[in-house]
């Protein structure tokens, strides 16, 4: 499954994508000093899906001005 940021917009360019793709408590952090560990960067990212348990994506996006935003979904599989 590819999921893609290509659509987030802001009031000035996107110039930074960080995905999480299982997400946990902790990731993401944007603490100076504390571990920032994004499972992809860039606008899209490729997502294997477990036979079975959803999973919770985030995509965090940062634009020109530094301001920063944040969307989560929680994906579940589909049945064969």
């Amino acid at each position: 499954m590819t999921l893609s940021g290509a659509a987030s917009y802001d009031d000035g360019p996107i110039v930074f994508y960080a995905w999480a793709l299982d997400l946990q408590e902790g990731d993401f952090t944007l603490v100076p000093g504390e571990a920032f560990r994004p499972d992809a960067v860039g606008p899209e990212a490729r997502l294997t899906m477990p036979a079975e348990g959803s999973v919770r994506a985030a995509l965090l996006v940062i634009d020109r001005g530094g301001n920063t935003g944040r969307a989560e979904v929680r994906l579940e599989p589909r049945a064969p």
